[in-house]
């Protein structure tokens, strides 16, 4: 035994202790002599006389400990699974069972114990872990690392590599088929005397899926490296129709299974279905799942949205093609074309909102071309009211912004009213703090008052690095006194010009001053800027703003953020830069309070620090006004903006000038742009046409569906087929216009009255538009079977999750008691069937992953109230047995074979003694059929060329490619 205080000494352990005040027994490793609580490595004392102890260092770097033990290594999920089935078929005595979960959780474990146990459970995830825990080098090797002080937390190697096991086993094998995978690279570190690899999954890739199995098992030669290349130099890939080879073949029968093939409440041609209203963009993202209400809310918000966008598109291309037609003097077509943009604004008054500056440009010019009587424009009943119109829309626009003006203007009045009651309570000639400063000096305390300002000045305040600070303007009081009398008058006359310069912008804007805005930044011909009144008063907000608040660091521009350049793309240096307020407090305002705080301390008369505390409170209420007066500017200048839009709604296109300047504006065209831009403006007409009549339909084909989906009226549709009057019912035809028609007048039309060369189209009997055979949609508002109708679901979900419940309802009625496993690719999916299920009241477990993984499956397993578990295909189809359940439903198709076996797995396996059935959801006439119709495609093949194929693929890349094309004529076929 090695005394605590000799330099020979050496203690070294996990805990992180010294070891020499604490009285915990130590044990001394054999070989390295170093000493350790006997506690922190897991190291009983009356082991002494039987078992040396060795540090864990020097055990993993020893000969591993030979064991009779087996090793299971199992995914994480069905750790728990292996204890149960051990505890299950074998007395608990009779084998000594351990899991292990790793170091973090148990520390180091003596590789004596783990030789004792008979089995040993681990998971993948503990020898990922596990793995940054070997080949630790011991302190007092070559490869330990020299610290100038002993180092006192000990690194904990793994146990797991100091023994020899006897057998080691892989649960779920294909987790280690990666080999350089965390798991599989510290399973190789491994030392046993027989490996096992248990797998139930099929080859996915090919051949090269083996090799880390046959790595770990060493089957030799198949783990050398020169068959490791030909694995990858010419991999034997699955080509064909054929399933793939499985690593488990199974003989029992497969459950019988249940297709939902599942009709939406509405059904429409893939023009017209809701869907599509999503195209070209997103709905908003909700943190709570959409109701169908909501949702087919949403769909008419965005089409409408689209509608106007096209609407839109449609007006302006009208009114660019009338200006071009004035300027080829065809003044009755260029009429013709304002009138239908007023038509247009008219038949869509009620559903969708028209640019009210597009109808002011047709407006306006309509009028102007009228009031010129060029000869062959005929009159109309309107043409009277078209100034009244004109001035309408002109004031409409103009609300908004005199709404603005006069809620700034009205928000500036109290602080101005403050302001004026606080003036007439200081005396801004005798200024209190020039009685403080006088006082001071007369008392011999001026230089503690000048001391105390420069303190204030310098401590904790960013100046620019090239402006002089106020501290360094002044060295005794008098100086400051010269220095604040002067800065306070600089600051009220800024305030005054400032107070002027806005009050000038009051009012409505003139023509002149419009013009001149117009110039100076709105529309800039050319540099230099900063010419109008708005800009000008903007520089003296920025010096008002720079004497009342503190100075940044940095310059920056001094009115607008975007950047001028001319025509060579270079920024004119005339811009004016200076140093903008961040509203902080200034030196100035920092000074009068250093002053008032010394009248304060010093017990001045009490007169001087209340007029000290008034002016204070004014000084706040002049930041107040300048923030407020500040906003006020901008929304002046926004109405003065806003008049200039009007004035730019009333211009129209037309050819430059000979003697004209080269133009900026897009309005002025050259002559030779004239044809160019007609052609692009028919093409613009054309789409914006074709485009609004196809948002229209999808419209007002939500718009009936809404109607359709009340359930006031039972699920029928009220509205009246516009040719026979009887109401559409449950069952109606959409054209693409969106007008619906019953299904008797629809197909006489489409036998009697069928246009085009091959009479394969028909015209809407309302809007007289044009839709093929094959665009026109047939709506369904109710299945042709009643009987599952019958089992009411709660809440408004979509079509399937509605089926999903309305099955597992149905299951509870006629089998009660009887558990289902509910699958699905997508956790937001099963997050939306278990909202639904909770508004029906039926009692689920869900999985979402590890945390509570055990908790939540025990309870599906032995609570008898709780019979639905819901589970992701990705960790819970694999490894579990769930022989409780007797239903799997599968709420998309599966395109891997492989994972969909897995998960019909669970239930239908050895120890099933009751039939067990599978459930199948599909949406007709989605992608989803087509899924089941290639993988039943696909299963055909394998059964007539398994034994030609053994190597085959059950999908191909073509296959893949074909389940995104439109043409779904292939699915009636299969």
């Amino acid at each position: 035994m090695v005394p605590f205080n000799t330099p020979d000494y050496r203690f070294e352990c996990f805990c992180g202790e010294l070891g020499v005040i604490d009285y915990k027994a130590r044990v001394q490793c054999m070989n390295c002599q170093l000493w350790q609580h006997a506690d922190c490595v897991n190291y009983k004392e009356e082991s002494l006389g039987t078992t040396p102890f060795y540090c864990p260092h020097c055990l993993v770097a020893m000969k591993p400990v030979s064991t009779g033990a087996t090793l299971i290594i199992s995914p994480s999920s069905i750790c728990h699974q292996w204890v149960e089935e051990i505890n299950r078929h074998i007395r608990s005595s009779s084998l000594r069972v351990l899991v292990y979960q790793g170091v973090k959780k148990h520390g180091f474990i003596q590789p004596h114990i783990l030789a004792e146990q008979d089995v040993v459970i681990t998971t993948y995830d503990v020898l990922r872990s596990e793995l940054n825990y070997v080949d630790i080098p011991h302190s007092n090797s070559k490869d330990g690392r020299r610290f100038r002080n002993q180092k006192r937390y000990m690194a904990v190697p793994s146990p797991l590599v100091a023994v020899e096991w006897w057998r080691i086993c892989l649960d779920e094998a294909q987790m280690v088929e990666c080999p350089t995978a965390k798991a599989a690279e510290m399973a190789l570190r491994l030392t046993s005397v027989n490996r096992w690899c248990v797998s139930g999954t099929p080859v996915q890739r090919g051949l090269e899926d083996l090799y880390g199995l046959v790595l770990f098992l060493g089957v030799d030669p198949y783990w050398t490296s020169s068959i490791r290349s030909r694995f990858h130099l010419r991999p034997r890939r699955f080509t064909g129709s054929a399933s793939p080879p499985s690593r488990v073949t199974s003989t029992t029968p497969r459950p019988p299974h249940r297709q939902h093939r599942l009709v939406p409440a509405a059904e429409a041609a893939p023009g017209l279905l809701p869907s599509t209203g999503c195209e070209g963009g997103f709905l908003p993202l909700q943190k709570s799942t959409m109701t169908m209400e909501e949702l087919l809310k949403s769909l008419q918000k965005k089409c409408r949205v689209e509608c106007e966008e096209a609407h839109r598109q449609l007006v302006c291309a009208l009114n660019g093609l009338a200006g071009i037609h004035i300027i080829r003097d065809e003044f009755v077509e260029a009429t013709e074309m304002y009138r239908e943009v007023l038509r247009s604004s008219e038949e869509h008054k009620g559903r969708l909102k028209t640019d009210s500056l597009q109808r002011l440009h047709a407006t306006h010019n309509l009028m102007e071309l009228l009031s010129a009587k060029h000869p062959g424009i005929p009159p109309t009943l309107r043409d009277d009211r078209l100034s009244d119109e004109a001035e309408q829309l002109r004031q409409h626009y103009m609300t908004k912004y005199d709404s603005e003006v006069a809620d700034a203007h009205q928000a500036l009045q109290p602080v101005l009213q403050n302001i004026k009651e606080l003036r007439r309570k200081v005396k801004l000639n005798a200024t209190w703090w020039l009685d403080v400063i006088q006082r001071a000096i007369r008392l011999s305390t001026d230089d503690d008052l000048v001391f105390r300002i420069k303190n204030e000045l310098t401590s904790s305040y960013k100046q620019q690095a090239s402006k002089l600070s106020m501290a360094d303007k002044f060295r005794d009081a008098s100086g400051l006194q010269f220095l604040l009398t002067s800065q306070m008058q600089d600051l009220i006359k800024s305030q005054k010009t400032v107070q002027d310069a806005v009050k000038k912008l009051e009012g409505p804007a003139s023509k002149t001053v419009i013009d001149e805005v117009t110039n100076c930044h709105l529309r800039p011909m050319r540099l230099p800027l900063n010419n109008c009144v708005f800009c000008k008063a903007d520089e003296l907000f920025v010096d008002y703003e720079s004497k009342l608040f503190s100075h940044t660091v940095k310059g920056q521009t001094a009115i607008f953020e975007e950047m001028i350049e001319d025509e060579d793309g270079m920024v004119d240096d005339r811009l004016p830069t200076t140093s903008r307020g961040l509203w902080a407090a200034s030196e100035t305002e920092r000074t009068l309070k250093a002053i008032l705080s010394f009248a304060k301390a010093k017990r001045m008369d009490p007169e001087v620090v209340e007029e000290g505390n008034t002016f204070m409170e004014l000084f706040e209420n002049w930041k107040k006004e300048y923030k407020v007066l500040h906003e006020y500017w901008m929304v002046l200048r926004n109405h003065v903006s806003a008049s200039d839009e009007l004035g730019m709604a009333t211009e129209r296109l037309r050819v430059r000038l000979p003697d004209e300047p080269k133009p900026k504006v897009l309005h002025i065209i050259e002559p030779h742009e004239v044809g160019q831009n007609r052609v692009k403006l028919l093409n613009d007409q054309a789409v914006a046409k074709s485009q609004l009549q196809k948002k229209l339909g999808q419209f007002l084909y939500l718009t009936n569906l809404e109607k359709s989906q009340d359930k006031s009226t039972g699920g029928l549709n009220p509205e009246p087929c516009p040719i026979c009057a009887r109401p559409l019912g449950q069952e109606w035809a959409v054209l693409t216009c969106g007008h619906c028609f019953c299904n008797e007048c629809i197909s006489i039309i489409v036998e009697q009255y069928s246009t085009g060369s091959r009479r394969r189209a028909i015209m809407c009997a309302i809007c007289r538009q044009t839709t093929s055979h094959a665009e026109i949609s047939y709506v369904f508002t109710t299945q042709s079977s009643s009987q599952d109708q019958d089992i009411p679901v709660q809440g408004s979900h979509s079509t399937k999750v509605e089926a999903v419940v309305r099955t597992l309802k149905k299951i509870q009625a006629t089998d009660p008691g009887a558990k289902c496993l509910v699958f699905s690719t997508w956790l937001s999916v099963l997050d939306i069937i278990a909202k639904a299920l909770f508004d029906n009241n039926l009692e689920f477990s869900q999985i979402n992953g590890i945390h509570k993984f055990q908790e939540n499956l025990s309870s599906f397993k032995y609570e008898e109230k709780i019979n639905i578990l819901l589970l992701p295909l990705h960790t819970g189809s694999n490894g579990l047995n769930i022989i409780e359940a007797t239903h799997v439903l599968l709420v998309e198709p599966i395109l891997n074979p492989a994972h969909e076996l897995q998960a019909i797995g669970r239930v239908h396996r050895i120890g099933q003694t009751k039939p067990t059935f599978v459930h199948r959801f599909l949406i007709k006439s989605t992608i989803e059929e087509r899924m089941q119709a290639m993988l039943k495609t696909a299963e055909k093949s394998h059964t007539s060329t398994a034994m030609k194929h053994s190597e085959a693929a059950v999908l191909t890349v073509a296959d893949l490619a074909d389940l995104f094309t439109d043409d779904t004529e292939h699915l009636g076929r299969v």
